[in-house]
């Protein structure tokens, strides 16, 4: 396997651009869940009424499988990178959302009355 995969890289001349297609989707789902999951989870934190009827959702969003909104994604996005880096997308931005949300419970409330008296 390891000589097999030495050929393809030095011969096979779509191999590279496989792997840059690949890894800048990658970056563009990380990118958008990272920052997408940490401004949805400041908001989410912010209002505890959305919280809590936010929070069965969250709770409950691993156990649907991604994949079945797939199709729905390829109607909205076409078929090319877009739908494929919402869907990775998607796989992260609830993690980081969550994530978000329980580092900012953490924050000891003694550092959050320093910082509110201005000191």
């Amino acid at each position: 396997m390891l000589r097999a995969l030495v050929n393809v890289i030095a011969t096979a001349p779509w191999f590279w651009s496989d792997v840059t297609y690949t890894l800048s989707n990658l970056a563009a789902a990380i990118a958008l869940s990272v920052l997408g999951g940490f401004l949805i989870g400041l908001a989410v934190h912010a209002v505890p009424r959305l919280r809590r009827a936010l929070d069965p959702i969250f709770t409950s969003y691993y156990a649907v499988p991604t994949f079945v909104l797939y199709p729905l994604l390829i109607v909205f996005f076409g078929i090319g990178p877009a739908s494929l880096i919402v869907l990775g997308a998607l796989f992260g931005i609830v993690a980081m959302i969550v994530a978000t949300v329980t580092a900012i419970d953490r924050i000891p409330r003694v550092l959050l009355k320093v910082r509110a008296s201005g000191g």
